[in-house]
């Protein structure tokens, strides 16, 4: 179940969602929805009806519409780790002027020339929430207590914990450049107030659930 669920909704088409039994969950890429995917019971999988902006009013009635918000710049971060190691974007990243770079300043390209278009390789949180009504936000940064403490507001069936997944080690390539860079960018203030300010409108959203 879980690899025919991702091959259909990794799209990152707006309006991806999931329907169980009283939760329609919007996805966002990397805000672990594929984790509270696969702890959802009973998920009715139909991939014609995998969008909100396609699904009927039955398909809508008495469910809670859900969501999972992640700190912008982490989010961010962990988004060029996960979109540096893949094969969709190589373009970019096999470029000779990317390549001759050292690990920082090739993220510091990435922000110059990527960011500022708001290209795939970092679609901004909001845009996948524009027009759909959410009931429930929920911080990734909490998210097992969060989740837990939705299912029993609205006696959704549940795993007692979230289950995890693509839980690489700490040492692993991936994992020591997102913290690399994570500092970088936590010891220079330009370049914080520069994310800050690209992706001010996430942090509108992540505000208010803080």
């Amino acid at each position: 179940m879980r690899n025919k669920i991702s091959e259909e909704i990794l799209g990152h088409k707006y309006g991806n969602c999931v329907i169980t039994q009283n939760i329609i969950l919007l996805y966002i890429p990397k805000n672990a929805s594929t984790t509270i995917i696969n702890s959802l019971s009973t998920i009715k999988f139909r991939p014609h009806q995998l969008n909100y902006f396609n699904l009927t009013d039955q398909q809508l009635y008495n469910k809670k519409i859900v969501t999972v918000l992640r700190e912008p710049i982490d989010r961010l971060v962990s988004n060029y780790v996960e979109t540096k190691f893949s094969l969709k974007f190589r373009d970019f990243y096999d470029s000779q002027h990317y390549l001759s770079l050292n690990p920082l300043a090739q993220f510091q390209l990435y922000l110059d020339t990527v960011i500022k278009k708001e290209s795939e390789l970092c679609t901004t949180q909001y845009l996948y929430l524009q027009d759909i009504p959410i009931d429930y936000y929920l911080n990734f940064h909490n998210l097992n207590n969060e989740f837990i403490d939705l299912c029993s507001k609205i006696n959704h069936t549940h795993r007692k914990k979230l289950p995890i997944y693509n839980n690489r080690g700490e040492n692993s390539p991936r994992k020591r450049l997102q913290k690399s860079i994570l500092s970088y960018i936590n010891n220079n203030e330009k370049i914080k107030e520069q994310l800050q300010t690209i992706l001010y409108k996430d942090y509108e959203l992540y505000n208010k659930i803080k």
